[in-house]
């Protein structure tokens, strides 16, 4: 092969390498630039130049000298080959600036936008939560991050970052991530740095970030490779939290990009604050309409209105209570201090004028009871107090008082005094005295029936020991222990107790006593003790002479028990001799008796005798009968009297025996001239 073969082989050889690498330029254009057309159309004629140009290798390389090549039209070749792929090389860079320029102004564009979506977030937020979740999700939707975070400070021992709010690619990062704003390995991520420094902090690149490895796994799980965090300050300009951005790309964050996210994140605290100002404010504004209600309420349950008087412009100011309280309607009511002194009842109106007026003028707050005059005539009470403010100079701008209407109260007050009045005449018009005690033993009070049995005065006793100064010894003058004492025992043990005592006058004398002690209970708990008692010296006395009198009677009794034993064994002798007697009566009268009735039943039947004979011989007969029926009703009486007779019910003729009682006493009437 000649040494021209070997120039030309050299000089095509050139030619091709070069236009391949202006091919290979101008296809890679193709996707910088977006113009397709153009640049296929420059890629094509290069590579059809570069096979046009290797036609002549192969036949140089192939000894086919059938077409023997130009080395002059070869070198123009080359030289045009290198214009071209030099003038390609120096378009490339351009169309890269361009690329990279285009990129970085669509990212900011995006920035830009989304900045503008987070202000109107920002604008329309409602609460704290709902404006980060926003400023999360537009920063990973309209600026195209792969994820967002806001996170607060806690100051606890670990100093912890605490992510309050997240949008985009989260995916269980932050649970498995722990960050800190300590000076510790934790706390070296840019959200530790950011927060420590007050300014932005950066990794540009997990992947060879030595200070990213606590974290790195996890991020390029997720795909994150790059991170800026961003303070949030408040308005003393220390961080109180932190905004975390994360791209899929390295060394994402550019200075511009990084001044359009440091205001982004100085606006997102001052929205944060904004809200929590007017969080504050409207709970302020809530706290202090509930305080006015309650307010409110406590005047209407408590019965207080207040007041207050502009001195300057003479313009009384009152409360829902105090119109309540003067029963005025404030539709109708011109409030004035004139207005005010027109409802003060005439006798007071005077007196309360003065008091203000000298209020005013001296500096001398009043707190006075007065008295209402309602439109119907009643009358109402209320306690009122006032204060004036004055300014630098002296000069009286306001005053301010209370209205509290103690109607009820002053009623009670005086229904208890006329009550204690009542109870203190009951104690002193009672006879027996009374005395109370309290949880210690003490006097409490003594009415006049105890004081004149005692022989003290009330000095002498109240808040002085009952048992040491009038029960301190029993009967026999020996001392009395005050645990055995049973007076005390009512407000000792809660229980009534009765019972007789000694009391000791102040003279030294003593007395019997007959007491209860009844204890005074407040609440279910003893509080004292009440004590009544009586002098029983009298009823002592009676006591005694009942007692002898007694005895005499039982000695009465004795003697005349004696004396009815006696006449009772009298009696009874002569109730036998009696009854002797009435045995041999009746046997000596029967016997008489039975020969009577025997002779005259005979000569019943003898009837030779005249008819009038025999009518007299029955009247014997009959009045025989009769004779015998008395002797055995004399026996039946002796019976009774010895619990021996028996009763039986019998029919009678009642017209015989009053014809057989006629009979008997027929002669003895005619004896008498009378007529039967």
């Amino acid at each position: 092969m000649s040494s021209a073969n070997i120039l030309t082989i050299s000089i095509i050889s050139c030619s091709v390498v070069i236009q391949c690498a202006a091919a290979i330029l101008a296809i890679r254009l193709i996707a910088i630039t977006g113009r397709r057309l153009a640049w296929v159309l420059i890629s094509t004629a290069l590579v059809l130049m570069t096979l046009r140009r290797m036609v002549p290798l192969y036949r140089l390389l192939t000894a086919d000298n059938s077409i023997p090549p130009d080395p002059a039209n070869e070198v123009v070749g080359l030289i045009l080959s290198i214009a071209m792929a030099i003038g390609i090389a120096r378009i490339a860079p351009l169309f890269h600036e361009r690329l990279r320029t285009e990129n970085t102004l669509r990212r900011l564009n995006r920035e830009l936008l989304a900045v503008g979506r987070c202000h109107q977030t920002l604008m329309r937020a409602g609460d704290e939560q709902s404006l980060l979740k926003g400023v999360c999700r537009i920063i990973c939707e309209e600026a195209g991050y792969r994820m967002a975070w806001v996170g607060y400070i806690e100051h606890d021992a670990n100093k912890t970052v605490r992510p309050v709010a997240w949008g985009g690619m989260e995916d269980g990062y932050l649970a498995d991530a722990h960050f800190s704003w300590a000076d510790t390995e934790l706390g070296q991520a840019p959200a530790g740095v950011a927060i420590r420094s007050g300014k932005s902090a950066f990794i540009q690149d997990f992947e060879i970030d030595l200070k990213a490895a606590p974290w790195r796994d996890g991020a390029l799980k997720r795909g994150y490779r790059s991170n800026i965090a961003l303070p949030l300050m408040d308005e003393d300009g220390c961080p109180f939290g932190i905004l975390c951005i994360y791209a899929i790309v390295p060394n994402a964050f550019t200075p511009e990009e990084t001044k359009l996210l440091e205001e982004l994140s100085s606006d997102l605290a001052f929205g944060i604050r904004v809200l929590r100002d007017r969080g504050e404010r409207k709970q302020a504004e809530h706290q202090l309409k509930q305080s006015e209600r309650s307010l409110a309420e406590a005047q209407r349950i408590a019965h207080v209105g207040n007041w207050d008087l502009d001195l300057i412009n003479n313009l009384l100011t009152w409360s829902d209570e105090t119109y309540r309280i003067f029963e005025i309607d404030p539709k109708h009511f011109g409030a004035s201090y004139g207005a005010f002194l027109n409802r003060i009842h005439p006798d007071d109106r005077d007196t309360v004028n003065k008091a203000y007026l000298e209020c005013v003028q001296n500096n001398k707050p009043y707190d006075l009871v007065h008295r209402l005059l309602m439109t119907d005539g009643r009358i109402k009470y209320v306690n009122e107090k006032c204060e004036t403010y004055y300014d630098e100079n002296g000069k009286p701008l306001r005053s301010a008082g209370t209205v509290h209407d103690v109607s009820e109260h002053y009623k009670a007050e005086l229904e208890l005094a006329q009550l204690s009045l009542q109870n203190k005449l009951i104690l002193d018009s009672a006879g027996e005295g009374i005395y109370g005690l309290d949880i210690e033993g003490l006097c409490t009070f003594v009415n006049p029936a105890a004081l004149h049995l005692l022989g003290f005065s009330a000095d002498e006793l109240i808040g002085r020991h009952s048992h040491l100064m009038f029960h301190h010894s029993k009967g026999d003058g020996s001392a009395y222990p005050l645990e055995e004492c049973p007076v005390q025992s009512a407000y000792k043990l809660g229980q009534v107790h009765r019972g007789i005592e000694i009391y000791w006058r102040k003279d030294g004398s003593r007395f019997p006593v007959e007491f209860v002690s009844t204890p005074m209970l407040e609440a279910g708990k003893t509080k004292g003790a009440v004590v009544t008692f009586n002098d029983i010296t009298e009823r002592k006395r009676a006591e005694e002479e009942l007692r002898r009198y007694k005895d005499h009677l039982e000695e009465e009794v004795q003697q005349r028990t004696t004396d009815l034993v006696l006449a009772r064994n009298a009696a009874e002798a002569a109730n036998q001799a009696k009854s002797v007697f009435l045995a041999n009566m009746s046997h000596e009268l029967r016997t008489p008796l039975n020969a009577i009735l025997g002779f005259s039943t005979m000569l019943r039947t003898d009837t030779s005798l005249p008819e009038k004979q025999r009518q007299t011989i029955e009247v014997i007969n009959r009045s025989g009968e009769h004779l015998l029926a008395l002797i055995n009703d004399v026996l039946e009486m002796s019976k009774i009297e010895a619990g021996r007779v028996q009763l039986e019910t019998s029919a009678f003729d009642l017209g015989g025996m009053v014809r057989d009682v006629t009979d008997m006493m027929q002669i003895r009437a005619q004896q008498k001239g009378l007529r039967l």
